[in-house]
């Protein structure tokens, strides 16, 4: 069994994925202003302590805006990426604080 959190970030998507098993999984993740950030939802109304995959559907800045925290702050053991054509801004950077993390399998 599992819980869906989907999460209120304005356009754009956040969804968390809660298995029973203990393994968090987050599709997508984008903070927008007077929305509450995805990092405080799982971190604090959650209490996950580590994200088993992050899925990015595609490089829209509105799917991957805010990431960075969790990246930053909790153990993450797999990033998948699209490979959509269509990259937007600040999409290499985050490709490369990505590459800085050599734990995490992309």
């Amino acid at each position: 069994m599992f819980r869906i959190h989907v999460l209120d970030v304005g356009s754009g998507d956040c969804i968390v994925l809660q298995f029973d098993n203990g393994r968090t999984y987050l599709i997508d993740c984008h903070e927008a202003v007077g929305k509450t950030p995805p990092f405080d939802y799982l971190v604090s109304t959650l209490g996950v302590k580590e994200i088993e995959t992050v899925v990015i559907t595609h490089p829209h800045t509105d799917h991957f805006h805010g990431i960075q925290r969790m990246i930053e702050t909790l153990p993450i053991r797999q990033v998948w990426l699209s490979d959509d054509p269509h990259v937007r801004q600040n999409y290499g950077a985050f490709l490369r604080m990505l590459e800085t993390r050599p734990e995490i399998r992309v």
